[in-house]
């Protein structure tokens, strides 16, 4: 079973593989089974949002062996163990963290405190006062009415902003930094070991891709899981250079400066893809 890590790269490379043999119209409608009944692919589109939304890698490890188990014990004569192997994908930090504002307006997001948690821990943010989107109740959240004038300035400039260094955060293991309790320890010491789980746990991965790098990626993972598609990857969240018309210099200086774990974690990341890409002798030239 293929198992999707969420890092708001932006990438629709899940979409792509559950198109290859089934439609999908919403999340949660591909009946993505093997020949035994076990899924073959773990997302929100094959089965909802069985981790909650967005799950980190923390939640991720806890919540899919046990919903495996619970779905074996369910079935008949359920003998077999399936493999799971895990993937993710990584995005431009600036990009990223951009799209993640224009996804604020458009939807209001789809994360808050309350979707953070680590184990039997919450978030302990208390000693920072929440950003305005994230007091939005829900149902209005997902309309994006509450949102729509909200401008990048005040996005970056919330300090409790959980989309700084957001895919950094969702690669990391909490449990190893007594999860999101910034007050427990020194922060500086906190996001450095933060940093070196995110790259730790990115290393360990069966696969991940470049949303930059779309046809890299996908002959990557073919020739890693050795399948063929019938539908190439596509970028649908690369960000037009007209976005960018009103963010400022200023802006985006301080956009880097409040991600910067997500740039070195990408920096990394992109040294990895070019060893892995090189190893299965992938052409450097690409149209991306």
């Amino acid at each position: 079973m293929v198992q999707h890590l969420m890092t708001h790269s932006g990438c629709q490379c899940g979409r792509s593989w559950d198109s290859t043999l089934y439609a999908m119209p919403r999340p949660g409608s591909c009946n993505c089974t093997g020949p035994h009944g076990i899924p073959w692919i773990f997302n929100r589109w094959s089965g909802g949002w069985k981790c909650g939304v967005h799950p980190h890698w923390t939640r991720s490890m806890q919540c899919v062996p046990k919903y495996m188990e619970t779905m074996c014990s369910e079935m008949d004569n359920c003998n077999i163990q399936p493999r799971v192997r895990w993937l993710t994908f990584l995005r431009d930090p600036v990009s990223r963290f951009i799209s993640e504002w224009q996804m604020v307006i458009r939807a209001g997001g789809g994360w808050g405190p309350e979707d953070a948690t680590c184990g039997n821990f919450q978030p302990q943010l208390g000693y920072m006062e929440r950003c305005r989107w994230d007091t939005v109740p829900k149902k209005v959240k997902r309309t994006g009415v509450a949102t729509k004038n909200l401008t990048f300035e005040e996005f970056l400039s919330c300090p409790a902003n959980l989309g700084y260094n957001r895919q950094t955060r969702m690669l990391a293991d909490f449990s190893l930094l007594n999860c999101h309790n910034l007050t427990a320890r020194n922060y500086k010491d906190m996001q450095r070991k933060m940093l070196q789980s995110a790259k730790d746990n990115l290393a360990k991965l069966d696969f991940f891709g470049l949303t930059e790098y779309q046809t890299k990626t996908q002959i990557l993972f073919e020739k890693t899981f050795h399948v063929k598609f019938d539908v190439e990857f596509m970028n649908a969240h690369t960000i037009a250079s007209s976005k960018y018309q009103d963010v400022t210099e200023e802006q985006l200086d301080k956009t880097r400066m409040h991600n910067q774990l997500d740039i070195q974690l990408y920096e990394f990341a992109q040294q990895l893809f070019l060893t892995r890409t090189r190893k299965f002798n992938i052409s450097a030239k690409e149209k991306r």
